[in-house]
């Protein structure tokens, strides 16, 4: 049934209150769509509606958004955990900078410019700790017998590249890459070789 003819204001209320939620018009920026690379608040200024009107008229999945919500001071004070580890939801079809951005952001936010961690100590967070966690024994770790999965790069070149505008950005500073023993990404320039696999907890799936 078609929710903006039959119960307009039902609908109205509840895109107000989903808006509220997520901290206000100016804290959802669209990723897709006509509006793209703007927020909310700017698009609905930009028609010269309000922002409930605005999305009533466009209707539903006709762009994608980000929605700041959080708190950078918390997420701070969670990241040095000794438990907490990064990982990232991002997927080739979404419009979020942290689909290519999340791991290098986390070396050059906290480890270079605020110093909140080592770099083993971030390294940690993104291999060793997440392979163990889900049980994955024979990766994550500098060792002999473990699997070489590895990233040669110099900490001070890391630079997150992607944007809201522009998500599938490569980082910078990743230029030397090894998948499974086989080098996948030299100076740069990936050579065409794909060494990937499925990884399985072992001990769920008996191989």
């Amino acid at each position: 049934k078609n929710a903006l003819q039959e119960r307009p204001e039902v609908l109205r209320q509840f895109l107000e209150n989903k808006v509220a939620q997520r901290n206000g018009p100016e804290a959802i920026l669209f990723g897709s769509g006509e509006f793209a690379g703007i927020t909310l608040k700017e698009a609905a200024e930009q028609e010269n509606k309000s922002a409930v009107d605005l999305l009533m008229e466009m209707g539903p999945q006709s762009a994608s958004a980000a929605h700041f919500v959080m708190d950078q001071k918390l997420q701070d004070r969670l990241m040095l955990g000794e438990n907490v580890m990064v990982s990232s939801d991002g997927s080739p079809t979404m419009h979020h900078p942290r689909g290519y951005g999340s791991f290098a952001k986390v070396i050059r936010y906290y480890v270079i410019e605020k110093e909140l961690l080592s770099l083993e100590e971030a390294i940690y967070k993104m291999s060793g700790l997440p392979a163990k966690t889900i049980g994955i024994e024979d990766r994550g770790r500098l060792q002999e017998g473990m699997k070489a999965d590895l990233l040669i790069f110099d900490p001070k070149d890391v630079q997150d590249r992607a944007t809201f505008a522009n998500p599938h950005k490569l980082a910078d500073g990743f230029d030397w890459i090894m998948v499974n023993g086989t080098l996948v990404r030299e100076d740069g320039k990936f050579n065409g070789e794909r060494k990937g696999q499925v990884l399985k907890d072992r001990s769920i799936s008996g191989k």
